[in-house]
């Protein structure tokens, strides 16, 4: 009631009711006096919004995230600490159009399949961090990660997988999906570094390493006509 009016971008399907719940839960503490503390957060999201495709009705656009971290320190003697990191946040969802403006804008469906999605985004990370004290001025520091995350568009339905995209003369679509993706990405990083404290100044040096990858599928077909005899 204390919103206003929504603003549709031009090639954005319209959209109706829509709900949100978001709870966060988060316990820490140690597991062994003075050497073993531990810290995890799980925060579940679930988003859903009512799309309506033309001709066929409404449909439900439906995202849940689970967002997470943990962490687990340990401190082996007064000289040596370690650290163990792990926070993510996947992420499915139910779409509705998501490659709506790619491929024009529709007037009417035969049937829903070219608009339902099943999508994923979101990656997991993985940190170790340790520090071991050298003597009274010199501090070794070490660290090492991993990165993954994920994000991909395949067809919800049979027929949105097995047929393609079908589009008439009179801007009537139907078939089945007219794209997919499926990116997978990586990045894995490594560290070392000395520092030195002297009475005045801080001197630091070392060595860092990362690999970045990606492997992606992507997939797109579609069949236009254009009059009674001419084909795209």
């Amino acid at each position: 009631r204390f919103s206003g009016e929504p603003r549709q971008p031009m090639l954005a399907p319209p959209r109706s009711d829509f709900a949100q719940y978001d709870a966060g839960f988060r316990l820490g503490g140690p597991i062994l006096r003075d050497r073993l503390w531990f810290f995890a957060a799980w925060n579940p999201i679930r988003e859903r919004e009512e799309v309506l495709i033309p001709g066929q009705g409404y449909y439900s656009d439906l995202i849940t995230t689970q967002a997470f971290a943990a962490k687990l320190t340990w401190q082996a003697s007064r000289k040596d600490n370690l650290i163990l990191t792990i926070f993510g946040d996947p992420q499915r969802r139910r779409g509705i159009g998501d490659t709506f403006g790619n491929f024009g804008t529709p007037t009417s469906f035969a049937d829903p399949d070219p608009f339902l999605e099943k999508i994923r985004r979101g990656g997991i990370n993985y940190a170790l961090n340790g520090t071991h004290q050298l003597g009274a001025r010199l501090l070794l520091e070490t660290r090492a990660s991993l990165l993954t995350c994920q994000e991909s568009n395949q067809p919800e339905t049979e027929r949105g997988r097995a047929q393609s995209l079908y589009i008439d003369m009179d801007g009537r679509w139907s078939g089945g999906s007219p794209s997919r993706v499926n990116a997978r990405s990586r990045v894995v990083s490594g560290g070392l570094a000395l520092t030195y404290a002297g009475s005045r100044h801080l001197l630091k040096g070392g060595l860092e390493y990362r690999d970045n990858g990606l492997d992606l599928d992507s997939y797109a077909a579609s069949i236009t006509r254009l009059g009674e005899t001419d084909w795209f």
